[in-house]
């Protein structure tokens, strides 16, 4: 039984250390991702979601009028 506690024990604490390395990962391999996406980011992409969020804002007005839109 003692053995069997031990075994428990180290496998806890390596579990644990593998828990905090992976969530390091997580964050570094995360802000990566997020960095090279900003690089990759067109500008027009701006331009394109305020023309798309311009015409969700007209559709909405218009419901909220009743008159329907095309």
């Amino acid at each position: 039984m003692i053995a069997e506690e031990n075994r428990a024990e180290i496998n806890y604490e390596l579990v644990a250390r593998l828990a905090e390395r992976e969530e390091r990962d997580w964050t570094y391999f995360g802000r990566l991702r997020h960095e090279r996406e900003k690089k990759l980011r067109d500008p027009q992409d701006v331009l394109i979601k305020a023309d798309r969020l311009r015409q969700q804002l007209k559709k909405l007005r218009a419901q909220r009028r009743g008159t329907p839109q095309q």
